[in-house]
C-alpha cells in the first residue's frame, strides 16, 4: 500500500532558549532512535556535527584557508578495505505530503532502504524550517513495535508510560513525552508519540521534536490516520559523482524545498550495504561519508567567498564553496583518507542548486 524506499538540520534560533532546545530536537530524536528503535545514543552529537564539519578544527587552531596541496598518505594512511557487493537503493517512494487540521505533514524528505521520513509541521511553527515532529514510514516487515518501549528521558524529556491504541481499527502504541524548558523551570509542553500498523506487518512512527506547542493523543492519531499516497516520486540530487571509492554506495537521500531550510540536499555514502534495513542513517553511522549542500556561508570564515575545494585532513572532510552554496563532504563517522575524501569533492559536478527540475537520480 504504501511503498517507500533523516532531518535536515534546523535553522538557527535567536533566543538562549530556542539555541538549547535545538540541541534538544536533535538528541530527542537520536533517544528516539535509541529507546524506541534500538539504535546507539546520540545526544548533542548531530548539532556539533553541522557546525563544526567546516570549522578549522574542534580544538580551535587554525586550518589554510587555500585549497590544500595533496595530503600525505604516510600521515593519513587509507584503512584497510575489503570489496564489499553494491546493492543499489530504490530511493523512491508513493508516499504523499497532506494536511490535516492544524498540521502540514511532507513531503517525504529521507528516503533509505528501509524507510521514508516525512516532516511535520504545526501551523505558524514551520517559518525558520523547525520540524515539530517526523513520521518514520518502514518498509514491510522492517520495524519490530516491541522497539516502541522507551523510558529514558532526562532532565529536560520526560518519557511517559507507554499505553495501546488504534488507528483506522488497526494496532497503534502510544507514549507522552514531556518536553521542559531547559531555562525556564515552570515551562513545559505535552507532545504525544505514536507507532502505528498502517498495512499488514507494515508500521510507521511518529516522534515528536522539541517545541513549544502542545500535541495531543488524538492529533497524532489524526495525523496518522491521514497518511496518504500519490504519483511516485524520486528523490534525486544537485550534482553528479565522477569518483566513489571502491565498494561504496548511497545509502539515504535527503532532499528539502529551500523554502523548508537552507539544507536542500544530504546524502549518506557507506561502506558496503547497511545490514539492517531499520537502522536509523545519520551522522553517527558507522563507515559512512554524508555529503552535504546548503545555501549559505561555511563556518569557517576565512574560506568564505573562495571558490574551490578546501580540505581539513585532521577531520578529515572538504568543503566546495561555489557562489551562493557550499558543500560538505565528510562527516564524523567518515572512515575514508583525505586524499578520498578530496577524490570525491573534486568529482562532484554540480547542477542548478535552486532548481530542483534539473537534479538527478542519487545513483546516476
Amino acid at each position: 500500500m504504501l511503498k517507500s524506499v533523516r532531518d535536515t538540520a534546523p535553522e538557527s534560533r535567536t533566543t538562549t532558549d530556542d539555541i538549547i532546545a535545538q540541541a534538544g530536537r536533535i538528541r530527542t530524536r537520536r533517544t528516539a532512535a535509541t529507546v524506541l528503535g534500538g539504535a546507539a545514543v546520540f545526544a548533542a552529537l548531530a548539532v556539533t556535527a553541522v557546525t563544526t564539519l567546516n570549522a578549522p578544527g574542534t580544538g580551535g587552531g587554525q586550518v589554510a584557508a587555500q585549497p590544500l596541496p595533496q595530503a600525505s598518505s604516510a600521515a593519513f594512511p587509507e584503512p584497510q578495505k575489503f570489496a564489499l557487493p553494491v546493492r543499489k537503493v530504490d530511493f523512491t517512494t508513493k508516499l504523499a505530503g497532506y494536511r490535516t487540521g492544524a498540521y502540514r505533514v511532507g513531503p517525504v524528505s529521507r528516503i533509505t532502504e528501509g524507510y521514508a521520513v516525512l516532516p511535520v509541521y504545526q501551523d505558524n511553527t514551520d517559518q525558520d524550517g523547525i520540524r515539530d515532529g517526523e513520521i518514520t514510514v518502514y518498509n514491510k516487515g522492517v520495524y519490530d513495535p516491541a522497539t516502541f518501549a522507551g523510558t529514558l528521558g532526562d532532565t529536560t524529556l520526560v518519557i511517559g508510560d507507554q499505553y495501546s491504541t488504534k488507528v483506522k481499527g488497526r494496532p497503534a502504541l502510544g507514549q507522552d513525552w514531556t518536553f521542559k524548558s531547559p531555562v525556564q523551570a515552570d515551562k513545559q509542553w505535552l507532545r504525544a508519540a505514536l507507532a502505528w500498523q498502517y498495512a499488514d506487518n507494515s508500521w510507521a512512527t511518529f516522534l515528536p521534536n522539541y517545541g513549544k506547542k502542545d500535541i495531543t493523543r488524538a492529533d497524532v492519531v489524526k495525523v496518522a490516520a491521514a497518511l496518504t499516497t500519490a504519483a511516485e516520486r524520486e528523490l534525486k540530487v544537485p550534482y553528479t559523482l565522477s569518483y566513489v571509492p571502491e565498494g561504496w554506495q548511497t545509502v539515504a537521500v535527503d532532499q528539502v524545498s529551500a523554502t523548508s531550510s537552507t539544507i536542500v540536499s544530504q546524502v549518506w555514502l557507506h561502506h558496503g550495504p547497511v545490514q539492517d534495513s531499520a537502522t536509523r542513517i545519520d551522522e553517527v553511522l558507522p563507515d559512512s561519508l554524508k555529503i552535504m549542500v546548503m545555501k549559505g556561508d561555511p563556518k569557517d570564515s576565512d574560506i568564505v567567498g573562495k571558490d574551490g575545494v578546501h580540505c581539513y585532513p585532521e577531520l578529515p572532510s572538504c568543503t566546495i564553496i561555489d557562489g551562493d552554496y557550499t558543500i560538505d563532504v565528510g562527516g564524523w563517522n567518515n572512515s575514508l583518507s583525505v586524499d578520498e575524501v578530496r577524490k570525491v569533492a573534486e568529482g562532484i559536478k554540480p547542477l542548478d542548486y535552486a532548481d530542483q527540475s534539473t537534479w538527478v537520480p542519487a545513483n546516476k
